[in-house]
């Protein structure tokens, strides 16, 4: 039985692959920052599978949200299987744009680097059961134009690390 934590899993693609590893059978670990979100798909992966999926609300830009994360999966499951690093948020600006730095700040934070600090948490776990990591990045991400297609890139940049 594969125990699956997926970051941003409250909706979209998120939602629909959170879905598909518990159509297939796995435990699941649902998280995003929207509490009603998070609770409606994991109702869903319950009616179509027999597993467990679990609800954590989690803001992958503050660090003790993320530690959460790892800790209740490892606590409910005592293992990791695969970590879906799914999470992530396209604010667009020009450059014009008083409040660019914020944006880009926001951003980087949200789509870069909570990926590097989940992944540096998972890591351990997945050492162990000999898990597998998946990056959802986006088409954009190989056509680098400023810094929306910079956070793109570096998922499949990651990947290869």
């Amino acid at each position: 039985m594969l125990i699956c934590s997926k970051t941003g899993s409250s909706s979209g693609i998120g939602e629909g692959t959170a879905l598909k590893f518990a159509s297939l059978g796995a435990n699941v670990v649902i998280t995003g920052r929207d509490e009603l979100r998070i609770k409606n798909v994991a109702e869903k992966c319950r009616k179509i599978s027999k597993q467990k999926a679990i609800e954590v609300r989690a803001d992958l830009t503050k660090e003790s949200e993320v530690k959460n994360l790892i800790n209740k999966t490892i606590d409910e499951f005592g293992r990791l299987d695969i970590l879906v690093n799914n999470a992530g948020i396209g604010k667009f600006s020009s450059l014009d744009d008083p409040n660019l730095m914020q944006i880009f700040d926001t951003t980087m934070n949200t789509n870069v680097r909570s990926v590097l600090f989940v992944t540096s948490l998972a890591v351990p776990y997945l050492e162990k059961s000999k898990g597998s990591i998946v990056n959802i990045s986006s088409v954009l991400g190989l056509k680098p134009v400023l810094y929306f297609h910079f956070k793109k890139s570096f998922r499949f940049l990651f990947y290869f690390c």
